[in-house]
């Protein structure tokens, strides 16, 4: 599902820059991020200034805990748990206090990322709060879906002119004189081994609704 996103290691965008802006802003927390999963690492495709990476490993992220149970999580004393407080993001750079994490989906609905908020102080977050960043979650899904949408055409159309290709390199090397018209019935197309039966050239074929010259074989 990451890969069909086609959305690993490219640069910033506007669009997912201004969404964590907007999370940490509605949020009141100095830190906001955009994860996706990659293999062992999560990494970030959008970021607040002060968050001090471009990705971090699955083994220590929080991100991790939203992804697998595609659940909103909610960290609210990380350095009052036992089990977090060693942290290498707790005890180290960003020393982080406080964590909130929504999961977010492809459009097929396949779990591989997440919008979180974080602060350097425990912190609670209220309901509403919560709803807040949910909202701007699937904000950022329609992001993912128009990005699917994009992909798909973009392959579509580079199926085409791998198709338009194999037929025009078919058509080059028949021996027959093929003359191809479109719908409206004019000239479209025609290969060099019809302007060798006709005497002339494809440029004064294409465009014309009818053979001006002989198409008749000697015998």
């Amino acid at each position: 599902a990451v890969h069909r996103l086609q959305i690993l290691d490219t640069p910033r965008e506007q669009a997912y820059d201004d969404l964590v802006q907007l999370a940490a802003q509605v949020m009141r927390t100095p830190m906001a991020t955009i994860g996706i999963i990659d293999g062992p690492r999560i990494w970030v495709k959008a970021k607040t200034d002060n968050v001090p990476f471009d990705e971090i490993p699955r083994s220590v992220s929080f991100c991790e805990l939203a992804i697998v149970q595609d659940r909103t999580v909610l960290l609210a004393d990380l350095r009052g748990d036992p089990e977090l407080c060693t942290s290498q993001v707790v005890a180290g750079p960003p020393h982080l206090g406080s964590y909130l994490a929504v999961p977010l989906h492809s459009p097929d609905g396949v779990t591989l990322a997440t919008l979180s908020v974080a602060d350097v102080e425990p912190r609670a977050f209220s309901a509403e709060q919560i709803s807040w960043l949910e909202a701007v979650g699937r904000q950022v899904e329609q992001l993912f879906a128009l990005r699917a949408t994009l992909n798909e055409r973009s392959a579509d159309r580079d199926e085409a002119l791998q198709r338009e290709a194999r037929f025009r390199s078919v058509l080059q090397s028949l021996a027959n004189g093929v003359i191809v018209y479109d719908n409206n019935g004019v000239i479209d197309d025609a290969n060099p081994s019809a302007e060798t039966i006709l005497g002339t050239t494809r440029e004064m074929l294409i465009g014309e609704t009818a053979l001006n010259a002989g198409a008749i074989h000697e015998d």
